[in-house]
């Protein structure tokens, strides 16, 4: 098409050219060959590999063969390649595959409703118990909050060890328990009854003053923490030292003191009903009341061994909801038949809501103490009662105490 012959035809430096390719790929050919020949084993063919590495290739080449003709004498598995992908694995490692297969497959067996199959089980962490009584089962409740919420108080509370144990170095006859204050729990009251009542912790054996002011009880705490205190004292006295007992701002009732006076000085019920029906030994026209059923159950006795024998100071002050009441339950008690005498020195009854008519039931009481000590009733007899702040209506002490002689202080 125009195109000259010459043209088509192949110049000499194309033949030339084509040589010299052929010549090249024959020679590649044969260093390949070659290298072949040379590095015949080895697992690289781009790197050279010395002498030394290569013989130690090939030792561990030889004992690979061995290891395929051990494995190859063994059964062969169902699924092909199995048996030489086991071989291979660390014994350990089949081990612990075993171990989860199994707890597979008993999880799936105890558990068939649940949708998929639980690979582990996780047991709950066990841990000791504390025994009951002891400083470490104190330090719970108190991290539980069973005492108090209160940070403060709760700290304070923890190193009631070391507090007492230093009181006590100082001065083993002033030790006091100042528990007043600390914004208790409705369940404190339950705390506090096994607190006192514990044998293992001698250190409240040295207590003389315990204040519990500020602390609001119901009857039924109130009466619990009475009831198991009582309970261990009957049997071993928990608090002989205890000389100061101070429940102040308590909002105590009249209830209530009635229920606290039962066991600090039990009243003999039954000698009570022994005595005629005229009106001895009664205030206000009635006598001693049994305390509630937050405090002593109906099924039950009261006690008989007063809850603390040392008792020299009971400060019931700033507790207006007792009244006249309150305090007509406390001349009765005090004007009962009890189990055994008491030597008190001060009670403490100012800011307690008392009327005018608080000035009658002391002419009563002072009245008849010297009729109840003839007849061996063992009456509590202090030697000053405080009436501070209270509306009491006494401005003449020589009629509260012109029907009967006595040593008896009112501090107005």
């Amino acid at each position: 098409m125009g195109c000259d012959v010459s043209s088509l035809r192949p110049t000499k430096g194309a033949g030339a050219n084509k040589k010299n390719k052929k010549k090249t790929a024959d020679a590649a050919t044969k260093n390949g060959e070659h290298l072949g020949k040379e590095f015949e084993g080895s697992s690289s063919l781009e790197i050279p590999v010395p002498e030394s590495k290569r013989v130690e290739h090939e030792h561990e080449k030889k004992r690979s063969k061995g290891s395929k003709k051990v494995s190859h004498s063994q059964p062969r598995s169902a699924t092909p390649g199995r048996g030489q992908a086991e071989s291979k694995l660390n014994p350990s490692c089949l081990i612990e595959l075993q171990t989860i297969i199994n707890e597979m497959s008993d999880s799936s067996s105890r558990g068939t409703s649940l949708s998929t199959p639980q690979l582990f089980r996780i047991t709950p962490t066990i841990r000791d118990e504390v025994e009951p009584g002891t400083w470490a089962w104190w330090r719970q409740e108190l991290r539980c909050e069973q005492v108090t919420r209160d940070g403060y108080s709760c700290v304070q509370l923890q190193d009631v060890a070391n507090r007492l144990t230093c009181q006590h170095a100082d001065n083993p006859e002033s030790v006091d328990l100042d528990l007043s204050n600390c914004y208790m729990e409705r369940t404190a009251p339950y705390v506090l009854g096994r607190f006192f009542a514990s044998t293992q912790l001698k250190e409240l054996r040295w207590i003389t003053s315990l204040r519990l002011d500020g602390n609001y009880f119901t009857d039924d705490g109130f009466g619990t923490m009475l009831a198991t205190m009582s309970a261990e004292n009957e049997e071993q006295t928990i608090l002989p030292l205890l000389r100061q007992l101070y429940v102040n701002n308590m909002n105590l009732d009249c209830s209530s003191v009635t229920g606290l006076l039962a066991y600090l000085f039990p009243v003999n019920r039954r000698a009570m009903h022994s005595l005629p029906s005229d009106s001895t030994l009664c205030i206000a026209g009635g006598r001693a009341d049994r305390p509630s059923e937050a405090f002593i159950a109906g099924n039950k006795h009261g006690p008989r061994v007063p809850l603390f024998p040392s008792l020299s100071v009971l400060s019931l002050s700033d507790n207006p909801g007792l009244g006249t009441d309150g305090l007509i339950q406390i001349l009765r008690n005090f004007l009962a038949v009890h189990y055994e005498p008491s030597s008190i020195s001060v009670v403490d009854l100012s800011r307690c809501g008392f009327d005018k008519a608080s000035a009658g039931s002391f002419q009563e009481y002072f009245g008849q103490l010297s009729k109840a000590t003839e007849m061996g009733c063992y009456p509590v007899v202090p030697a000053r009662f405080v009436l501070s702040g209270n509306q009491h209506g006494i401005s003449d002490l020589h009629v509260i105490h012109s029907q009967a002689s006595t040593s008896v202080q009112l501090v107005l």
